[in-house]
């Protein structure tokens, strides 16, 4: 797979008419595609993952952060991590909405999973930097959410109205590296959500043979809910049924192994 997909990868970036291909001027994005061409996709994911929080903090570097999650993605596609892939596609495409890769560079694995993350990004209105104030005096609900310390980047402040009522999308993604003896522990929260419904929480993780992570699902008051299951020899996953007005936490736990890079994220319900 990995000789394969490396070939295939003229690596271009396909965007809207009237658009500039985006050039990796960033040279740890560049350092990061230049990895992933070469297959070795366990770097280019400590790579392009410390671009990408870098990268977060500057809202006029939105280009190169959409490139950064679009080889994420691909180098999470060479590692068989689909989920995981899907997730940073989502981001590249949020940050850089009308994004598209040309089937002519990328293989059809990378295509589906980018067109699928589309969609769904396709179906949800782009985030609000505020709230609304409403004739009335009246204003629209915002629903904060987004990742503990340094890796808060991935959060999003979403606010919309669909007519007269309220959908809240409750997403937030976290990734990384984790090593033993220090640094085993990482959080990511959502919530609160306003409407009560199922909630998942995903994680995925590449390193050596052996090396295991704990899922684990938090409520608001610290109480374990579950651990998540074995869904792949390197993923894992947890469903559980959330209650309005909670914050929820996924937490990722090395226990074994290591040093691993991880990608993990928790969703709510989207309920109108």
């Amino acid at each position: 797979m990995r000789r394969v997909l490396a070939g295939c990868l003229s690596l271009a970036l396909a965007v809207p008419a009237g658009a500039q291909t985006p050039v990796a001027n960033d040279p740890d994005v560049a350092q990061g595609i230049k990895q992933v061409e070469e297959g070795d996709y366990d770097a280019a994911i400590l790579t392009l993952d410390n671009a990408a929080r870098r990268l977060a903090g500057d809202p006029s570097r939105s280009r190169e952060l959409s490139q950064a999650y679009v080889y994420l993605g691909v180098a999470y596609v060479g590692k068989g991590h689909e989920a995981a892939a899907k997730a940073k596609f989502r981001e590249a495409v949020t940050q850089l909405r009308g994004l598209t890769l040309s089937p002519d560079k990328f293989p059809p694995k990378v295509i589906d999973l980018f067109e699928a993350a589309r969609e769904e990004v396709a179906r949800t209105p782009a985030p609000q930097p505020a709230a609304v104030e409403k004739k009335g005096g009246g204003s629209k609900k915002v629903l904060i959410i987004g990742g503990l310390g340094a890796a808060a980047a991935a959060g999003a402040l979403l606010a919309f109205k669909k007519g007269e009522s309220f959908c809240d999308t409750v997403f937030a993604d976290r990734s990384g590296p984790l090593s033993l003896p220090n640094d085993t522990t990482v959080d990511v929260q959502g919530g609160p959500a306003i409407e009560g419904g199922v909630w998942f929480a995903e994680l995925t993780w590449t390193g050596p043979p052996g090396s295991d992570v704990l899922l684990r699902a938090i409520d608001g008051s610290g109480f374990t809910i579950l651990d998540g299951g074995t869904i792949a020899n390197n993923s894992k996953k947890a469903e559980w049924n959330g209650q309005p007005g909670v914050v929820y936490t996924a937490r990722a736990v090395l226990l074994t192994g290591g040093p691993v890079s991880f990608d993990m994220s928790i969703s709510g319900p989207c309920i109108n």
